[in-house]
């Protein structure tokens, strides 16, 4: 269940270091994207009442700063602005207010979106680069969409900060640091795998 309370935002709220206000769910629910270009499909990745980060089904050129709406079925269209965009990524800034992220809350309440893919249990060494350094773990779980990675000190990472993930066996995929624990970091692939997974 993804809210324990009906009436407030209480089991969104941030927690650790995140700079977010709000947490974000990692989600798989099909969706559109209307824009200048047109309407175009989406899958929403990760979702919170405040924002989510799509991927879509084609690649489009779109301004960060410009406004876009997100049409989720039975909910409706959610003004948004694009605060990054990466041809068939973007992560949206919701425009609504503090009454709209409560029903979207609700929304999702109702009907608890699916989770992502269930990962695979793997063993692969594994090379983080981040803008200033690099550091060597090793892969424990992996799905299209993302991994667990052991590391020594991930204390070193933040959340929400990018790296470059080189999986022995695999090769390269950029990632965003998900969620930080004791031992390891929780990545968030920028696009899907292709092909067999490793350790598949």
């Amino acid at each position: 269940m993804y809210l324990k309370t009906e009436g407030n935002l209480t089991a969104w709220r941030k927690q650790g270091g995140s700079r977010r206000r709000l947490r974000r769910w990692s989600v798989n629910i099909r969706a559109a994207i209307d824009m200048a270009g047109g309407v175009d499909g989406c899958t929403v990745l990760d979702l919170s009442p405040a924002g989510a980060r799509v991927h879509l089904d084609n690649e489009h050129p779109v301004a960060v700063g410009s406004t876009v709406e997100l049409v989720l079925e039975g909910y409706g269209k959610i003004s948004s602005e694009v605060r990054y965009s990466d041809g068939t990524l973007l992560g949206l800034m919701f425009l609504h207010d503090d009454a709209g992220e409560v029903r979207l809350a609700r929304y999702l309440v109702a009907r608890r979106p699916v989770r992502r893919a269930e990962r695979l249990k793997v063993s692969a060494r594994a090379i983080l680069t981040p803008l200033d350094a690099q550091t060597v773990g090793k892969v424990v779980d992996v799905s299209r969409t993302g991994a667990s990675v052991l590391v020594d000190k991930p204390e070193a990472f933040s959340e929400d900060q990018e790296v470059l993930l080189t999986i022995a066996g695999y090769g390269e995929v950029t990632a965003t640091v998900r969620r930080i624990a004791e031992d390891r970091i929780g990545l968030m692939f920028h696009r899907e795998l292709d092909g067999k997974l490793p350790g598949g």
